[in-house]
């Protein structure tokens, strides 16, 4: 995930600096190598008004890049990811896939393999610096639509909806009949239709995979029959005084970025998520 993206950007206002702003997400997958139009970079992008930042809410993100229109026919889809296995909110990140595997559009196989601990740059590091590049010639970043259009100009821009939000729960289980192994030991995870287990290596070299049931029953069940729980209804949205500091902004923007602002939803129970990022 690229570092928190603070909208309005407006480096010649100094008062913006000082402004209460929207966080903005974005969750890239780059393919490996040279990025090309039949395998481009997807960058999946939200902000605080649409959903957060939590394990259910990324897992949602993998979920959306599997059905765009760059991967949805792949049958083993193959991500390698940073060298944080071993937090606990990946085991949502499992449940999810586990869930999408075994989907009736989904792919074959899921595989996750984790770099090396001391890597120094990912594929996705070099299409996170194009768009900061793009964000710095277009100077001003008035509303989500020019964050979405740097990101197109480097790869493919797919937004988040509330309704691609889902509820993932972390489905591990830690009874007697379940094998599961440490995330932090772990190099590969496997999920493959038509089984709720989970598959790993602990190491690139061994020839093949342990194996061992992971989540809950009643969770297993599910993911065999493919019912996936219920995508969300309604927006996150931001608290009214949030809101307002921004529109303060709005005096100093072009008129056709105001509307925007002026419509994001609001939700008096928002916990800022600036407060929490700092």
């Amino acid at each position: 995930m690229q570092k928190v993206i603070m909208l309005p950007t407006m480096p010649s206002v100094e008062s913006a600096v000082f402004t209460r702003r929207l966080v903005a997400f974005h969750q890239t997958l780059a393919p490996l190598g040279s990025r090309t139009k039949a395998h481009p970079a997807v960058g999946v992008v939200w902000h605080e008004a649409t959903a957060g930042r939590s394990a259910e809410d990324v897992a949602s993100a993998f979920i959306k890049c599997l059905q765009s229109d760059s991967y949805r026919d792949a049958k083993h889809s193959v991500f390698w990811c940073d060298n944080c296995a071993g937090k606990n909110n990946n085991w949502t990140l499992d449940t999810a896939l586990c869930f999408a595997v075994n989907k009736t559009s989904g792919p074959d196989k899921i595989t996750l393999r984790y770099l090396e601990r001391g890597h120094t740059l990912m594929s996705v590091d070099s299409f996170h610096a194009s768009v900061e590049k793009s964000i710095k010639q277009k100077v001003n970043i008035y509303d989500f639509s020019d964050f979405l259009d740097a990101v197109n100009k480097n790869g493919v821009s797919v937004e988040m909806q509330p309704a691609d939000f889902a509820d993932w729960p972390n489905g591990q289980s830690s009874a007697k009949f379940t094998r599961k192994p440490l995330l932090k030991d772990v190099s590969e995870v496997q999920f493959r239709r038509g089984e709720s287990k989970m598959f790993w290596k602990r190491s690139f070299e061994e020839p093949i995979h342990e194996e061992g049931e992971f989540l809950k029953k009643n969770v297993a069940r599910c993911v065999l029959k493919s019912s996936l729980p219920i995508n969300r209804t309604t927006a996150r949205g931001i608290c009214s005084s949030k809101k307002a500091d921004v529109a303060k902004l709005c005096p100093l923007m072009p008129a056709n970025r105001t509307d925007f602002w002026k419509t994001l939803p609001e939700n008096a129970k928002a916990v800022d998520l600036l407060v929490n990022f700092e």
